[in-house]
């Protein structure tokens, strides 16, 4: 989603009134620091929502995971899904920005999952492979599916497709939680 996002948020803003410099600076900046603190609190939060988990099961810490990531996935949707319809320039980026901290906060506990469930011995290269895979659908699809969908209609409608897969990345979070 993030990738779809960036490749094309300076036309958006430009759109909404910012100077492309401008834009271009303030969303390099919310990148970063939401990066850092989604990530940061994200870690901090999904550690306290697993409890004591040398007391659990590896399969219950992994659900716990999920059903973090669910939770902070499905609160980004609506988020999401304003800063790419509202006008106010002011809005438009408290929205964005609140929106990438909370995809930001399921950093660690996704990098967790992986490490938990992958075999003994192939940590490193099932991240490897996920990493791959991301990039693979992630950032070499999204922005070309949001491009062709803007192309169609209009840059905030193409947009709305990230929207959309991060609404599914939260249903798969829930239902990976049922599925472990």
């Amino acid at each position: 989603a993030l990738n779809g996002i960036a490749s094309f948020i300076t036309s958006l803003g430009v759109e909404r009134g910012f100077t492309e410099d401008g834009i271009s600076q303030i969303f390099g900046i919310i990148l970063v620091v939401t990066g850092l603190l989604g990530t940061y609190v994200g870690g901090k939060l999904s550690t306290r929502s697993i409890g004591d988990a040398d007391a659990q099961d590896q399969a219950v810490v992994v659900a716990k995971l999920f059903r973090f990531l669910g939770i902070t996935t499905f609160l980004a949707v609506p988020f999401l899904a304003a800063a790419f319809t509202i006008e106010h320039r002011v809005l438009f980026l408290a929205a964005a920005a609140f929106a990438e901290f909370l995809i930001f906060a399921g950093t660690a506990p996704v990098n967790s999952i992986i490490v938990i469930t992958a075999p003994k011995g192939l940590q490193g290269l099932t991240q490897g492979v996920t990493i791959t895979t991301l990039n693979l659908f992630g950032a070499f699809l999204g922005p070309l599916l949001v491009g062709k969908m803007a192309d169609l209609t209009t840059l905030p409608l193409g947009l709305q497709l990230t929207t959309a897969a991060l609404l599914f990345a939260a249903i798969s979070w829930f239902r990976g939680r049922k599925v472990n």
